[in-house]
């Protein structure tokens, strides 16, 4: 494990966190009289940074594992599974947030069209997500779902017992291929950036964090390396 005397001569400070970076637009965009919806909530937030709570006036929270209920974050939880319909009247949510979600969605349109559904018009889905592109997503993309529950966990130095990672399909994990979902599912709106922070995936062990240092550095030198970036932040907004 990468100590955090090596880690923080590298990033001694917040200015690469995407988790920073990317509820830092949520939070500049959502107000007190909003009702938000935390789709794919999981059992809560790990750091203050991703908590919304009191910043919007009604957080709800979806997902298909019971773990939600336990969610301390929310005023609300619902459990359903993958291909049901969200538990909404149409038009009833002003903002959507999916934090590394996307990448578990087995059928893209449909969860996409149930998210417009229940937005207001003028409603936004912020959506953070891995770049298919990059070097952990493509590894990820090409091993099975085996091969994560055996590494995913101790990659990032979760405690023994953590839920084993869900499967991944990556089929809206590129921006064109989410600008095209976006929009047949009737997203007026797609606003992305490509975020390459510190390599976290690499502090099992020095050698591979110091290739990930290297490769975040040159993907940041230029834009031009923007595809290689690790994730997909932005969002997707409806008329």
């Amino acid at each position: 494990m990468v100590s955090d005397q090596i880690y923080r001569a590298f990033y001694p400070d917040e200015g690469r966190s995407g988790t920073r970076f990317f509820y830092s637009l949520i939070k500049g965009h959502v107000t007190q009289s909003m009702v938000a919806l935390d789709l794919g909530a999981g059992p809560g937030p790990v750091d203050d940074v991703r908590k919304l709570r009191g910043l919007v006036g009604r957080l709800i929270a979806v997902d298909i594992d019971k773990d939600v209920l336990g969610n301390p974050d929310v005023d609300e939880a619902h459990v359903i599974s993958a291909s049901a319909a969200l538990p909404f009247e149409s038009s009833t949510v002003d903002v959507i947030v999916s934090d590394y979600v996307f990448e578990h969605v087995e059928n893209p349109s449909y969860f996409l069209r149930e998210a417009g559904r229940v937005l207001k018009p003028g409603g936004r889905l912020y959506f953070r997500t891995p770049n298919l592109l990059h070097y952990v997503a493509m590894f990820s993309y090409l091993t099975p779902q085996v091969v994560h529950e055996l590494l995913a966990n101790r990659m990032r130095g979760l405690p023994t017992g953590s839920h084993d990672p869900y499967p991944t399909f990556y089929r809206m994990n590129r921006p064109a291929t989410l600008r095209s979902l976006g929009c047949e599912a009737g997203f007026g709106v797609c606003e992305i950036s490509m975020i390459e922070a510190e390599p976290s995936y690499m502090r099992f062990n020095t050698v591979p964090f110091l290739m990930g240092v290297g490769y975040e550095r040159l993907v940041n030198a230029h834009p031009m390396f923007g595809t290689f970036r690790a994730n997909i932040i932005g969002f997707l907004g409806k008329d």
